[in-house]
């Protein structure tokens, strides 16, 4: 068993809609971001990935995702 770093245990600032922002160099990680963010019924979010790959979670309710890739509709409702 590995021995877990004190250093990732961040406490939620729920006064923003994304409420956990870790970046690599405050993790010491070479290349991941993390975020939680919470979404409002009907609320937009948009951002630019740039040469980076993205990973939504979804932990509840739906969503539909729109990229350069291609479109997913009513995602979620686990």
């Amino acid at each position: 068993m590995t021995e877990c770093s004190n250093s990732l245990l961040i406490a939620p600032d729920f006064a923003n809609d994304e409420y956990i922002h870790i970046s690599p160099a405050a993790a010491g990680w070479d290349f991941l971001h993390f975020a939680a963010r919470k979404m409002r019924n009907r609320a937009t979010w948009e951002m630019e990935t740039g040469d980076c790959e993205l990973a939504l979670v979804i932990l509840g309710g739906a969503c539909s995702i729109a990229s350069n890739h291609g479109n997913w509709l009513n995602l979620g409702n686990r």
